[in-house]
């Protein structure tokens, strides 16, 4: 055990020594965030009459984050003001939503913007002129020839001093007598950012903005705000869940990406034909053999049903198919198929199902997911509804994006599929 004057001679023994320098530790880098979300409108595309943006997932590297809570302080960070998303069907962009506000309507955050289509840059097109070129006089660089007011023969005729120190007057810098200066508008420099806007236009698309320029404001200046602030006023427009609700996968990201379509291409149209009636059989088996859940808190008891019972029960009802979708979720990955039915009827008696698959060395699907309910089961199994394919964690492989549906709530998930399994890598908190 060391005693206080030991401690002071080791002190004043170790004053004489060499000063060791630690290493430099190098700055820890800030993951690349990568933001998805949905957007949902009502009205035409493009030009909706009604929208919203709900945050689904952060991606920070190494693993999901719910984005309707990431880093919010109060408004998330995916739906923070100023960020833009670009609007992706299976991976080719169609637009970008400028987020301009954020609300939040039951306990849950949505982003509040405008629908602008993607920046196209220009080429100049070149045209063929009508004046031939002439030649005005040959020049011979190896010709001796006199200069008159030159001291040297090799230094460009270029105008007198005079000339160069008015256009030095001239400047911007010159006349303001100081340097240029940047300023900041961030509160916090430390703070991660999503795609931003590059320029904010002025225009009445702009919720609550009065058509005046935003980046001639001062961030300091204190404003009064007349009315229903622009949240407020989108929040109202779009409620609920109608039946005219449109639906596209968001993308944020703070990296440059390259365009890639996760679309399959059928080699035959006609194989595309042949696989979705394949998938449509395969629903009507998975129809005719469910037994919905036991609702939950029911006290009825479970019947238990025999494989003659099931080869003999009814078979399901006119089946509508409402999606069929093929994606090669990685290069040279094969086809993913997604299909999703119910059937005909009223009330608790329509049922639904989902199936994902894959096809075999014969081409016939392999079904590597399924999940059938009906509507009087949904508080326990509920449907599910693609969305898209979209790559949510920047490996340039893509995941299907669900929204799954329940009674009165939902959520959206992400699937990855690998190795000819369906895996459910992140589900939001449930959503009204």
């Amino acid at each position: 055990m060391f005693m206080p004057s030991m401690l002071v001679a080791l002190a004043i023994h170790g004053s004489g020594a060499q000063t060791r320098v630690s290493p430099k530790v190098p700055e820890a880098k800030l993951p690349e965030l990568r933001a998805v979300g949905v957007l949902e409108w009502t009205g035409e595309t493009g030009k909706p009459s009604a929208s919203r943006l709900i945050p689904v997932a952060v991606y920070t590297g190494n693993r999901y984050q719910d984005a309707g809570i990431y880093m919010a302080r109060p408004e998330p960070l995916a739906v923070e003001g100023d960020t833009e998303y670009e609007l992706q069907q299976a991976g080719v962009p169609k637009g970008r939503f400028d987020i301009f506000s954020a609300g939040n309507v039951q306990g849950t955050w949505y982003g509040y913007g405008v629908w602008k289509p993607l920046t196209e840059v220009k080429t100049p097109k070149l045209s063929v002129s009508k004046v031939m070129p002439e030649v005005v006089r040959d020049v011979d660089s190896d010709r001796p020839h006199l200069s008159k007011g030159k001291s040297d023969p090799h230094q460009p005729d270029t105008p007198a001093g005079p000339v160069q120190q008015t256009a030095a007057k001239d400047s911007p810098s010159a006349r303001a007598g100081t340097e240029p200066h940047v300023s900041s508008t961030s509160d916090d420099p430390d703070r991660p950012k999503l795609r931003k806007r590059q320029k904010v236009e002025s225009g009445g698309d702009t919720p609550g903005d009065a058509g005046s320029k935003m980046e001639d404001r001062d961030p300091d200046r204190p404003m009064l705000h007349r009315g229903i602030p622009a949240a407020a006023r989108e929040s109202g427009k779009l409620t609920g869940t109608p039946p005219s609700l449109q639906q596209m996968m968001a993308l944020s990201t703070t990296t440059n990406d390259e365009p890639h379509s996760y679309v399959y291409q059928w080699a035959d149209p006609a194989d595309a034909t042949k696989m979705q009636n394949a998938l449509e059989k395969l629903a009507r088996e998975a129809l005719t053999d469910q037994h919905a859940p036991q609702a939950i808190g029911s006290t009825q008891k479970a019947t238990v049903r025999t494989a003659q019972i099931a080869k003999t029960a009814p078979p399901a009802a006119g089946l509508i198919v409402d999606d069929f979708r093929a994606f090669e979720l990685s290069y040279n990955g094969g086809a993913t198929l997604v299909f999703s039915s119910r059937t005909t009827g009223e009330g608790n008696a329509v049922k639904y199902v989902t199936i994902i698959a894959q096809p075999d060395f014969y081409g016939s699907p392999r079904v590597i997911f399924k999940q059938v309910t009906d509507a009087g089961h949904l508080d326990v199994t509920p449907r599910m509804k693609l969305i898209d394919a979209v790559d949510t964690n920047g490996d340039r492989r893509a995941e299907l994006v669900f929204e799954v549906r329940g009674r009165g709530e939902r959520q959206f998930g992400i699937y990855r599929i690998v190795s000819g399994h369906a895996e459910q890598v992140f589900l939001t908190s449930e959503l009204p």
